[in-house]
């Protein structure tokens, strides 16, 4: 009797063994993880029902797909006669074996698919049309993945609240320096990126010791350091860069000869390098006036959000008695809220 609960016992471990390696590989441990999306982009979308609305877990306000929870809620593409793909992005990758979509109004799914965002590696999971409002479903094969794609039919409003993607997430295992790229990894080798083979506009760019990419901008510079705020070296403990954290290059900007010098995508008096420069400040003559490139605000509409601020004026009513509508300007929250607009440009000017 007691052999035979050892034998049990042994084959039991055996089981257990197998089936946690079997999945992911030799020496590696993986769990279930069930995650939401943090980023999304979309081909097309409603002025107030925005991509970002199907990130995070489910918050529409209705039950089932007949009735619409209203801006702010869940992503549309822009009408309902319109073809629009959607895409979520997750923190983890998994190996994916499950996936529900949840519904807010009118469904028809075309095609989805799981991507991995790092090989662009695709698998089409879901071939429709299909109509239904909370849509689960079971994927079997061992196929690591860290995006959902989803591609409405172009003749429903295809309302979106959010996407779960669940699967066996990597533990341990991955190993920081012996040059493959595994699950949990940024890069590897560390050191100086040499190219851009990693999915992202990394040029020169700084793998950390942790095969994690040293900043999170998808910058072009040129030897691991940028002009900007969040560059790769930081003075230890605050955000702000080190004294050799610019561009590096071979030559400095000439404020006079018509050329871009240092590559940096401005010329002469339009470089910061020569504000203070005496044939600038005192030669105005090249007057420059542009709209914002990008904004940001303490409060928005959903449907008046402050990127509707940037470019050239578009509202389509004259004079202010009127209001144009979502999509073509910035309002806060609501009429009674103090709200703060920061607009930025693309090349500073003596104003």
């Amino acid at each position: 009797m007691i052999k035979k609960k050892i034998s049990l016992m042994i084959i039991s471990i055996l089981l257990v063994i197998s089936l946690s390696v079997g999945v992911i590989g030799q020496n590696e441990t993986a769990s279930q993880l069930c995650q939401f999306a943090r980023s999304a982009a979309s081909t097309s979308e409603n002025a107030g029902s925005l991509a970002v609305y199907a990130t995070n877990a489910p918050d529409a306000s209705k039950a089932g797909c007949d009735l619409w929870s209203g801006y702010g809620f869940s992503w549309t593409p822009q009408n309902w006669n319109v073809k629009g793909n959607l895409t979520l992005t997750y923190d983890v990758p998994v190996y994916v074996n499950n996936l529900t979509v949840f519904g807010d109004y009118d469904i028809c799914w075309n095609r989805i698919w799981i991507e991995n965002s790092k090989t662009k590696q695709k698998k089409e999971v879901v071939t429709g049309p299909d109509n239904t409002c909370v849509l689960n479903k079971k994927v079997s094969d061992n196929f690591l993945a860290d995006r959902v794609t989803l591609e409405t039919c172009g003749w429903s409003w295809s309302s979106t609240d959010a996407v779960r993607l669940c699967g066996l997430a990597n533990q341990s295992g991955a190993v920081c320096g012996n040059n493959i790229v595994e699950s949990g990894e940024d890069c590897d080798p560390a050191g100086i990126l040499a190219s851009c083979n990693y999915g992202a506009n990394y040029l020169g760019d700084i793998c950390g010791s942790d095969c994690k990419f040293r900043d999170g901008n998808c910058e072009n510079d040129y030897a691991g350091c940028t002009a900007d705020a969040a560059c790769d070296d930081l003075i230890p403990g605050t955000n702000n860069c080190t004294l050799n954290c610019k561009l590096n290059i071979s030559s400095p900007e000439i404020c006079n000869d018509g050329s871009d010098n240092d590559k940096d995508g401005y010329i002469d008096c339009q470089d910061p390098d020569c504000i203070g420069n005496a044939g600038c400040s005192s030669n105005l003559s090249n007057s420059l006036c542009q709209f914002a490139k990008s904004a940001s605000s303490t409060s928005q509409n959903p449907g008046s959000l402050t990127v509707y601020a940037t470019n050239a004026p578009d509202a389509s009513k004259a004079g202010c008695d009127l209001w144009s509508g979502y999509g073509f300007s910035w309002t806060p929250q609501n009429w009674n809220v103090k709200g703060n607009l920061t607009l930025t440009y693309d090349v500073p000017v003596y104003v």
